[in-house]
């Protein structure tokens, strides 16, 4: 059964979903500079489907209609482009942070205090 066949409940389910993984998203991840950009832009992104969604139930149904078992593949390249760019983004977020764990939300910056003699990672 194709998903639009579940109707105005299916699309809001997805809306709810996108709004779900958005919000996960731009809560702990709304940073606005380098590479990082790019997931926060994709959570940014999820919200603002989740808004169009519940706005426009329609427009929901109809996207959810061109999702067909027969035309699946389309959906690997972009799939994969996105696992690269979390992958690349995690690996900005380890190397770039350097020896001390810091948690980043706007402008504020919260510093972990590691105990002397204390050494992560090894």
């Amino acid at each position: 059964m194709p998903c639009s066949g579940l109707g105005r409940p299916g699309a809001f389910a997805n809306g709810f979903l996108s709004l779900f993984a958005g919000a996960l998203i731009v809560g702990f991840h709304n940073v606005w500079s380098g590479i990082p950009i790019l997931l926060t832009v994709i959570g940014w992104s999820f919200v603002l489907k989740a808004a169009v969604v519940f706005l426009l139930p329609e427009w929901g149904l109809r996207s959810m209609g061109r999702v067909r078992v027969e035309n699946s593949r389309v959906f690997i390249v972009p799939g994969v482009i996105l696992i690269l760019v979390a992958a690349v983004n995690g690996v900005f977020a380890v190397v770039g942070r350097g020896q001390g764990m810091t948690l980043r939300s706007g402008s504020t910056s919260f510093s972990a205090i590691r105990p002397s003699g204390v050494t992560c990672f090894e």
